[in-house]
């Protein structure tokens, strides 16, 4: 069993920073369509806000798209196959001190959390099947 990155909401949210980038272009390169006499600056305002905030979470959104995690017997398996960064570590059930997912707006967050090294592994915009987390608890002893 494997939680692995979700193309489909980072190309969602991609395709949304997009728009409101072209928006924004549309707004700076027309000052007709502010409606400066009627509104001020807010739609420029606005726009640009939003195109800040929806540029940062594709950036997040994507950060993880190279990495896995599996289930295996001894624990789980972390995997980071980007260019110039192949990480594989292995995670003992021993060692497993809480497993999460934290949710935003966008999309969910993997959290595994160690005991002895304080060491945090984490997935943004991960797609998990049903059962992930629970299989997980069983193994780590259920007392999360």
């Amino acid at each position: 069993m494997q939680a692995g990155f979700d193309l489909k909401v980072g190309l969602g949210i991609m395709s949304w920073f997009c728009a409101s980038g072209i928006v924004t272009t549309l707004l700076l390169v027309f000052p007709i369509l502010q409606f400066s006499g009627y509104l001020g600056l807010w739609p420029i305002g606005i726009s640009v806000l939003v195109t800040i905030i929806l540029g940062t979470t594709s950036i997040f959104a994507r950060r993880d798209h190279k990495v896995s995690i599996s289930i295996v017997p001894e624990g789980l398996i972390f995997r980071d196959e980007a260019v110039g960064f192949h990480r594989q570590d292995l995670i003992l059930n021993e060692e497993i001190r809480s497993v999460r997912v934290r949710r935003n707006p966008f999309f969910k967050t993997l959290i595994i959390d160690l005991k002895e090294t304080n060491q945090r592994f984490s997935l943004s915009n991960v797609m998990l099947p049903d059962d992930f987390l629970s299989q997980i608890q069983v193994r780590i002893g259920g007392e999360n």
